[in-house]
C-alpha cells in the first residue's frame, strides 16, 4: 500500500520510540501489530499527516506498506515500510495545488489547518469556523486587519506574534495576548504595571535586555 510518512529532519519519528529511519531500507516489526503501540504508522494521504506532525516543519515520505495493515483513526499501522523516497516542498506545493478545491472544504479541521499553513485560499479560510484554521492564517500574516479582533485569544496571541495591532491588543482581555505584546518590545512602560504578574514579568525582562543594549 502506498502512504506518506512526516518525520523530524533527522528522519526520526516524534512520536513512540523516536525510531531512526533510513530512506530505501525496508522495516520490519516484531509481534503484534497495533495501532499507536506497535507497528509502523502512515497516511494515506499527506493532508492527515498534519493531525500528527507540523507539515510545514517535517521531512515528508513516500511509502510503501505491506505485510499487515490496520485502519485506526485516520492513520495507518503496518508491518513492514519502506521510505521509497522523500518529497520536496515544490512536490507538497504541488499536491496542495492539485487538490486544493476539495482540501480547503474538507471536514477535518487539521486539513484546512494544513491548506493554511501552505499558505493556500487565505481569502477564504481567514473566516473559517475552527481557530486553528484561523491561526496558522494569521501566521501567514494574513488578514491580520480582521483577526485581530478574533474571538479567539490564541488567534489574537498569533496576530500579536506578527508585530500587528499592538496598540489594540496592549489592552487585550487574555494575559497571553498581553504577553505577547510585551515580547514585541512594544508599551513596556504600560505594560510594567499590568495587573497580571506575570505580563509584568515579561514587561520586566524586555526593559531590562534594553538597558543593556
Amino acid at each position: 500500500m502506498k502512504g506518506y510518512k512526516a518525520l523530524n529532519q533527522e528522519m526520526r519519528a516524534a512520536h513512540g520510540n523516536k525510531m531512526q529511519f533510513e530512506l530505501g531500507k525496508t522495516y520490519s516489526v516484531d509481534g503484534e501489530v497495533i495501532p499507536c503501540k506497535n507497528g509502523f504508522h502512515f497516511c494515506e494521504k499527506i493532508e492527515y499527516l498534519n493531525c500528527w506532525y507540523d507539515i510545514v516543519h517535517s521531512r515528508i515520505f513516500e511509502v510503501e506498506a505491506d505485510g499487515i495493515i490496520i485502519k485506526s483513526e485516520g492513520k495507518y499501522v503496518a508491518e513492514r515500510i519502506k521510505l521509497v523516497r522523500e518529497l520536496s516542498k515544490e512536490d507538497i506545493n504541488k499536491y496542495f495545488e492539485q487538490n486544493l478545491q476539495s482540501l480547503v472544504c474538507h471536514d477535518e479541521t487539521y486539513v484546512r489547518q494544513a491548506v493554511a499553513k501552505q499558505g493556500y485560499s487565505l481569502e477564504i479560510l481567514v473566516n473559517d469556523t475552527e481557530w486553528p484554521v484561523r491561526q496558522a492564517v494569521a501566521k501567514q500574516g494574513y488578514g491580520l486587519d480582521v483577526l485581530v479582533n478574533d474571538e479567539n485569544w490564541i488567534v489574537r496571541q498569533a496576530v500579536a506574534e506578527q508585530g500587528y495591532g499592538l496598540d489594540i491588543l496592549i489592552s487585550d482581555v487574555d494575559r497571553d495576548v498581553r504577553q505577547t505584546v510585551a515580547k514585541q518590545g512594544y508599551g513596556l512602560d504600560i505594560l510594567i504595571h499590568d495587573s497580571d504578574y506575570y505580563v509584568r514579568r515579561v514587561a520586566e525582562i524586555m526593559l531590562d535586555k534594553r538597558t543593556k543594549q
